[in-house]
Formats: structure tokens, C-alpha cells, sequence
């Protein structure tokens, strides 16, 4: 069911593949999204969109200040 939204392909090689849309070199191996494939590269962009809301939500670690507005 979730192949067709995000496939990540493997290669042997000392250059990442030709048609790598973004490519990682891990234990010999490079892991990447193909250029073409729209849907992974879709998803892809989706993850990091939502990575980026989540760390734009932890914005400074000082405490909050707050003021009594009631009257007396």
C-alpha cells in the first residue's frame, strides 16, 4: 500500500547514481530517491516540511513571563 509513495533505492558504487534526486552514502551502499520517481520525491518533501513545523514549535527555552490582569 505505501510502496508507491516512498520507494528508496540501493547501489553499489564510489559516486552516488546518476538519476539520485538526493542520495546517502552509508556502509558501502548508496540509498537514494530517483529523480523521476514524483511520489517519493513528493513524500520526501512532505517529511521535511513537517520536520521543519516541528522544530520552528521549540522556539527559545526561556521561561514565560506572566502578568495578573485581574483587577485589585
Amino acid at each position: 500500500m505505501l510502496d508507491s509513495l516512498s520507494r528508496v533505492r540501493r547501489a553499489n558504487g564510489k559516486r552516488p547514481p546518476e538519476r539520485a534526486h538526493i542520495a546517502v552514502r552509508y556502509r558501502g551502499y548508496w540509498f537514494y530517491i530517483d529523480a523521476r520517481d514524483r511520489d517519493t520525491k513528493a513524500t520526501f518533501a512532505l517529511l521535511v516540511e513537517l520536520s521543519r513545523l516541528e522544530l520552528g514549535a521549540k522556539t527559545g527555552t526561556a521561561p514565560i513571563l506572566t502578568l495578573p490582569l485581574g483587577g485589585r
